[in-house]
């Protein structure tokens, strides 16, 4: 390994950088409806997103861990695209998601919504 050769230096700061940007949370303001155990739905509005998970305000409430699905609402309606997810955490205003799969175009679809 030649020790004046930084291109790994380099590549793992690309890297970071490019992590970085994936796992920040941006701001949205999108409908969703959330599939619960046993049929149950709750609506809600989602207020961030990152490619790990969301926070929606919602006034039901779901205690960690539940498994929901999570489906975007277009004009008042269902999208086709689901989204598994974990319930971590539950608030006043609402409860955060981790994504358990995803597509990322959907995420994206989202986040430009």
């Amino acid at each position: 390994m030649n020790p004046h050769d930084t291109s790994a230096g380099r590549e793992d700061a690309r890297e970071q950088r490019m992590d970085h940007r994936l796992n920040n949370r941006l701001p949205t303001d999108v409908d969703v409806e959330l599939r619960c155990p046993g049929g149950s739905r709750l609506w809600g509005k989602a207020r961030d997103i990152s490619f790990h998970g969301m926070f929606i305000e919602v006034e039901g409430r779901l205690d960690p861990p539940t498994f929901v699905m999570v489906r975007v609402l277009t004009d008042g309606r269902p999208a086709n695209d689901e989204i598994p997810a974990l319930v971590v955490r539950t608030t006043r205003a609402g409860l955060g998601v981790m994504f358990a799969d995803y597509d990322r175009s959907l995420l994206e679809r989202i986040a430009d919504a």
